[in-house]
């Protein structure tokens, strides 16, 4: 579809959204994909990692299904679509008290996609919050 967003159906998460995207841009790329209506729950920070998108299909104005799906933005873990130090915060919280993290903060701050949060990641989230990297959405990294 040419918008670069990716819906995975097994976990129910949508990404390809670009750092900084707001609900506005998030609606005009959703249209370009399709959906009959859309309806946008963000979080407490606005449109990033966490908030939920709802397909719903219509027929003659009332509904038939729904789908749910929550965004992701990698290296955002507060829920802004912003990579900052708050960010880098949420990453070193984790890896000082070695809990587990949620299986979103682990695909959002998993930056160097091991399958851990570890000080690598943090060193990478620090490069991405002074801006010295950036973070494609589909994962990858580019150097400034």
């Amino acid at each position: 579809d040419g918008s670069g967003l990716v819906i995975d159906e097994n976990t129910g998460y949508i990404y390809g959204f670009e750092e900084g995207t707001t609900s506005e841009d998030a609606k005009e790329l959703i249209k370009f994909v399709g959906a009959a209506e859309i309806k946008i729950i963000e979080t407490k920070n606005g449109f990033g990692t966490g908030t939920m998108i709802q397909f719903i299909s219509t027929k003659d104005g009332k509904p038939l299904e729904s789908y749910t799906y929550t965004v992701l933005v990698f290296g955002d873990a507060n829920g802004d679509a912003v990579i900052d130090m708050f960010d880098v915060a949420y990453a070193v919280e984790l890896v000082n008290d070695g809990s587990e993290p949620s299986d979103i903060l682990l695909r959002v701050l998993d930056v160097s996609k091991d399958n851990t949060i570890d000080i690598l990641d943090v060193t990478v989230m620090i490069g991405l919050a002074n801006m010295d990297a950036t973070l494609k959405q589909d994962g990858s990294m580019e150097k400034y």
